[in-house]
């Protein structure tokens, strides 16, 4: 699991005793202008966009992960749907191929069992969390932030930085970890589901298990053909009469179900010592309930697996994947692509549509809506133009072709604007946006004045005055602030991602803790915006002091001029917003309470000394930097 290092599981990492050295080497910040917390928030957003997978397991099944010391196999899969790195082969809308280094799964609870729980709580809107029990849970999280932050050395600057950064990572991941399904939402709903059974089940089993699969009642939305059905038969990889029968079991479930069916050989015997194990890190896309649960209800320590199976494991989610999940979706997208959006772009469609707007029936003058929409239930059935227009772009979309799926949202846009699907018009707006930014390493002024701008204040608009959806408008600024960030020129692109963030909190979409790590954040926004020029004349300082250091140590020079003049660069003075980034650092340190967060507060005025270390700002007696500082380190000291 070394290979999905992240700031999210720098806790886990020092809470079981690991080595926090690669992680440190990975994400440790040092460049002039270093942009890698926000490229780890783009992964994280790629992670969140992953296919849904829902688990189903037989009774037989669980009892397997339950003695390999997990409540489920849910729980037991749920680590691994993480960045699984592989050459995976995808073929984009043109059909070319091209070859991406990871691919994620969300694993989420049967169908039914989802739907169950949302239709409990249909009395209130679909909002992504639920705010108090977000404030509860990051107040909990900066707690155990500041644990660590008074076990860390004042050498340890590296490691405080992190832990620093791991609250804003943790604020994202829980808006981006919500696995609701909603009509409007398609990239929310699953695509495939993984049956579990043991080789010692029987083929019935395995049958009745698709049958009530298939007869369960879905809403008007949703389509089980949708969803690609897999059978995965777990053995005793030491039972060689287990792994016969789990073959044979294999060949006939493919061939009497025709369903693909997978054996997955594991080590059962979890008593032996001599087998070397791996402690699995925690699910990154974690829900808030979820964690909430876990960290409440839980009292097991944290389990662990043999390498063998973390190998098998792997193995297998990398054959499903490109064996089974990737071909079913391309020829899906291809399906779809031939029903829907050749005839709407060819002449006929395009004639026919012009005649519809100028020569309709009374019913669409009017303004009515379409008989495929109910304004009721907010809702499109499964197999109308509208929903297969924005699956395919949401499919599009996970499969990584960008391009092709912005232009899907665009016509998406079109009917649900005419049909007032206010929810699913704001959905495409958003995602257009985002597909725009994702598959863009930089972008034109006129690109995003004239197009991702307005998809946004159309998106968020409606999102709010429409929709009354707070969190999902406080996603899509945070998701396109931080692509923004991601984007080659920082120093163009960085201001907007600021004025988004401002309008979060100008539009109150956060509670009292999530404006300070929101106000920390346009402090960050601030420092990685450089232009380049500035961004070259500071890297090669950097390197010509690294050096100077580097042969001072070698010839040992213990003596330093006091009377040494420091003169500030010139030369990037206007080209940096340095003091803007210091100005909300402090403006956060205000935020945060010197009595019960001391340490946030130290660590906020910490990165603004290079700006205000020796300014009459800086040192004035009685001015807000200088109180806060007393205030903080008089609380440390009690």
């Amino acid at each position: 699991m070394d290979s999905n290092l992240s700031i999210n599981n720098v806790l886990f990492y020092r809470s079981t005793g690991r080595d926090v050295t690669p992680l440190l080497q990975t994400l440790s910040c040092g460049e002039v202008g270093d942009k890698r917390s926000s490229e780890e928030c783009k992964k994280l957003i790629v992670s969140a966009m992953s296919p849904q997978v829902c688990v189903y397991a037989s009774e037989q099944a669980d009892q397997v992960a339950t003695k390999l010391q997990f409540h489920s196999l849910l729980q037991l899969l749920k680590p691994f749907g993480d960045r699984i790195e592989h050459k995976f082969q995808i073929k984009d809308s043109h059909f070319i191929s091209k070859t991406i280094d990871e691919f994620s799964l969300r694993f989420v609870p049967p169908l039914e069992h989802m739907l169950s729980v949302q239709q409990a709580e249909s009395g209130t809107k679909a909002q992504l969390f639920n705010y108090q029990s977000l404030e509860l849970l990051m107040t909990e999280y900066i707690q155990l932030v500041d644990l660590e932050l008074q076990k860390c050395g004042a050498e340890d600057k590296l490691m405080k930085r992190l832990l620093k950064k791991s609250i804003y990572v943790k604020f994202l991941t829980k808006l981006l970890a919500s696995s609701s399904i909603t009509s409007f939402e398609s990239i929310n709903q699953p695509v495939a589901s993984f049956f579990f059974i043991t080789g010692e089940e029987s083929y019935e089993q395995a049958r009745q298990m698709l049958i009530q699969y298939k007869s369960a009642k879905l809403p008007e939305y949703l389509s089980i053909d949708d969803i690609i059905p897999v059978f995965i038969i777990i053995t005793d990889q030491a039972n060689a009469d287990q792994q016969e029968k789990s073959a044979q079991h294999r060949e006939h479930i493919k061939k009497q179900l025709f369903v693909e069916a997978f054996v997955l050989s594991l080590d059962l015997n979890s008593n032996d010592d001599s087998v070397p194990s791996v402690v699995l890190n925690p699910p990154i896309l974690c829900t808030v309930d979820e964690e909430l649960q876990n960290t409440h209800l839980s009292s097991t320590p944290n389990p662990s697996l043999p390498t063998t199976n973390l190998t098998a494991i792997y193995q297998l989610l990398k054959d499903v994947i490109q064996k089974k999940l990737i071909p079913f979706m391309e020829k899906k997208i291809t399906t779809w692509d031939e029903q829907v959006i050749v005839p709407r772009k060819s002449i006929t469609g395009r004639l026919f549509n012009v005649s519809k707007k100028y020569f309709g029936s009374k019913r669409e003058t009017n303004n009515e809506l379409s008989e495929n929409y109910n304004s009721e239930l907010g809702i499109y059935r499964y197999n109308s133009t509208q929903t297969l227009t924005k699956k395919l772009a949401d499919w599009s979309f996970m499969l990584r072709d960008y391009r092709y799926s912005y232009t899907t949202y665009e016509l998406a846009k079109k009917d649900f604007l005419n049909d007032k699907a206010w929810t699913h018009l704001a959905s495409a707006s958003e995602m257009a946006a985002i597909s725009l930014l994702m598959g863009a390493a930089n972008i034109t002024s006129k690109l995003k004045n004239d197009t991702i701008d307005p998809l946004m204040d159309n998106s968020n608009y409606t999102y709010l005055a429409r929709c009354g959806l707070k969190t999902y408008a406080l996603r899509s600024i945070l998701v396109v602030s931080e692509l923004f960030c991601n984007l080659r020129d920082t120093w163009s692109n960085a201001p907007t991602a600021i004025k988004w963030v401002q309008k979060a909190l100008n539009d109150k979409l956060v509670t009292k803790t999530g404006k300070v790590v929101l106000l920390e954040r346009i402090g960050y926004y601030y420092s990685i915006c450089i232009s380049a020029q500035a961004k070259a004349i500071m890297t090669r300082k950097l390197i010509t002091e690294k050096s100077q250091d580097e042969m001072n140590d070698d010839e040992d020079v213990d003596f330093v001029n006091p009377l040494k003049l420091n003169i500030r660069n010139i030369a990037t003075m206007g080209n940096t917003r340095q003091r803007k980034s210091a100005l909300f650092k402090l403006i956060a340190a205000r935020n945060w309470d010197p009595v019960s967060e001391p340490l946030q507060v130290l660590m906020c005025l910490q990165d603004t000394k290079t700006v205000y270390q020796g300014t009459v700002i800086g040192e004035r007696e009685g001015g807000l930097l200088k109180r806060l500082q007393v205030a903080s380190e008089d609380k440390l000291s009690m």
